[in-house]
């Protein structure tokens, strides 16, 4: 069987499995999944450009001894010199200084800023305390609630305004790098029942949501919202110990 003659049939059958479904409606995705994406896109188109440059390079140096040799410097010195300065200009166009808080360190790049806890000792190595945001504002209601040993995720949602609230509290140990959408806004160290926290406010053509992010020494909580910053910093300000366990 041909190539041409396979694709067609593989075509076919996709066509018959799609058509089999009933039509639904268009589904929106929501700010932060789209944000969360874009940057997912960024990363992936910068690592794949930094492959082909490897790849570019490594040609390159494959075929370097086949240079004519001059009588102080090889061809392949110059090649390798050649590769190491672009390299270096490169990264200095996408790379910035590393990012020091109180709280967090990290790394600024182009299209988003990388952020990590400063100090992970001592801290739990699984949920032993559950915190909740006790100042909800009216008209939302919980939407969805994920919990294990590893951390507390709750999804809030006003039906009417269709706006959402993300509430989550992670282990340090295991929660990685944090990575934030700094393209078009500006990490502002914030105070948090006396923890020094990341605010990070955006403000585009569709919605206006807020980023905060802080340690408590023990866990690392993450507050997303489609609040102005004041607003933000409240809800975040009502986290409390929940009474249930």
């Amino acid at each position: 069987m041909s190539e041409s003659i396979f694709k067609s049939i593989i075509e076919e059958y996709a066509e018959r499995e799609f058509n089999s479904y009933p039509d639904t409606t268009d589904h929106k995705f929501s700010r932060k999944h789209r944000s969360e994406m874009k940057k997912i896109f960024k990363i992936y188109e910068r690592n794949a450009a930094a492959l082909r440059q490897k790849n570019r390079a490594e040609t390159a140096l494959y075929y370097a001894p086949a240079l004519p040799k001059r009588k102080h410097f090889s061809a392949k010195l110059v090649v390798i010199t050649f590769l190491l300065i672009f390299l270096a200009l490169i990264s200095g166009c996408f790379l910035k200084p590393d990012v020091i808080f109180t709280d967090f360190t990290g790394r600024e790049y182009t299209d988003h800023t990388e952020i990590r806890p400063k100090n992970i000792n001592n801290a739990p190595e699984t949920i032993e305390k559950k915190y909740v945001l006790t100042d909800i504002p009216e008209g939302f209601e919980i939407r969805e609630i994920k919990e294990d040993v590893f951390g507390v995720f709750t999804k809030y949602i006003n039906r009417e305004t269709k706006q959402y609230i993300w509430f989550d509290q992670c282990i340090k140990k295991t929660y990685g790098a944090i990575h934030l959408n700094t393209e078009q806004g500006e990490l502002v160290e914030v105070d948090i029942n006396g923890h020094k926290g990341l605010l990070l406010e955006e403000i585009d053509e569709e919605d206006h949501f807020t980023n905060i992010i802080w340690d408590d020494g023990d866990y690392i909580f993450k507050l997303f919202c489609y609040f102005d910053k004041n607003a933000t910093l409240n809800l975040a300000k009502s986290a409390k110990l929940s009474e249930i366990e």
